[in-house]
């Protein structure tokens, strides 16, 4: 229970200073920014139907590629015992072993999709703080850019 408590009080501590710097953007920056930021949902979406997918969705290169790497490999591997375990139905101990390990592999792959599920909204909160600080950023500079045309 406390540490559902911890949660909440975080989120709403990050919730609030996420508002409160959107406030202080002007309202060209506010546009840019609700036009641009992502959503915790489609985030969790994604990573349930695509391994990693939310990740990928928050800009989050390497946790996406860890993830997707990660389930796609158990579930393979998993296939393969049991692929084994039926061929092997004539020798009981042999197929008993390949079950089992079949099992083990659905089982990492699981407890991996939950992390990867669980994970994404953090990923996109931090996506959107970074993208407040770089709208934020580009206000500041009052307009001075450099422009490279070739």
């Amino acid at each position: 229970m406390k540490t559902l408590l911890a949660i909440f009080l975080t989120a709403a501590v990050v919730s609030t200073s996420l508002s409160q710097d959107f406030d202080n953007l002007s309202g060209k920056a506010q546009m840019k920014y609700l036009f641009n930021k992502k959503e915790a949902g489609t985030g969790v979406l994604l990573s349930f139907i695509v391994p990693g997918g939310g990740h990928f969705y928050a800009e989050n290169g390497l946790a996406g590629t860890v993830y997707l790497l990660g389930e796609t490999s158990c579930m393979v591997w998993g296939y393969m015992a049991l692929k084994l375990a039926t061929e092997n139905m004539t020798k009981p101990n042999m197929a008993t072993a390949y079950y089992q390990e079949a099992m083990l592999a659905f089982i990492i792959a699981g407890i991996l999709k939950i992390i990867d599920i669980v994970t994404v909204p953090n990923a996109i909160d931090n996506y959107n703080e970074s993208l407040i600080q770089k709208i934020s950023l580009g206000a500041s500079s009052k307009g001075i850019s450099l422009k490279l045309t070739f």
